[in-house]
């Protein structure tokens, strides 16, 4: 008999993400944990994907609500990429990938489910598909969300 691994993100995707932002909510509630949100700046933050697609999977996001890249004042973009930066330093560091998908989903078509703008860091290790990726179409962590954030909160709070 076939065996299924059902996945957390069914209840993501049940979710009206047009109605809450994960984004606003966790900027405007700072529960670092309920949301992962590792570092706070000026006018950025940095929070891990509830739903990775990979062991620190971490988005950048501005605190203000916005649709597109150019909608940025130059200030937000220039701590974005600051911000992008720093969180390569670390997760080289406490994590020791081999390299980074680094990107933004603008718009839906794009598969952005959240219209607040945010970019993705999504670390990449040797032999990340295995054969749940390639055979089962199904994503295997080597730890869970909660104690990777607990591992890189740690860099996170030295942040300048």
């Amino acid at each position: 008999m076939r065996q299924y691994l059902i996945s957390n993100r069914t209840s993501w995707f049940k979710k009206d993400t047009k109605k809450t932002c994960i984004f606003c909510e966790a900027i405007k509630k700072k529960k670092n944990k309920k949301f992962l949100l590792l570092y706070e700046g000026k006018e950025n933050f940095i929070l891990m994907n509830l739903f990775p697609y990979n062991v620190g999977h971490l988005m950048i996001a501005p605190k203000r609500h916005l649709k597109n890249l150019e909608d940025l004042k130059e200030s937000e973009f220039k701590e974005m990429w600051d911000l992008i930066k720093k969180s390569l330093k670390i997760l080289k560091r406490a994590l020791h990938p081999i390299g980074f998908n680094i990107g933004f989903n603008i718009g839906e078509i794009a598969a952005a489910s959240q219209e607040h703008l945010h970019l993705h860091i999504v670390p990449r290790y040797k032999r990340d598909y295995g054969f749940m990726e390639v055979i089962a179409e199904t994503k295997v962590l080597s730890e869970p969300p909660e104690k990777t954030f607990e591992r890189l909160l740690k860099y996170f709070k030295k942040i300048k």
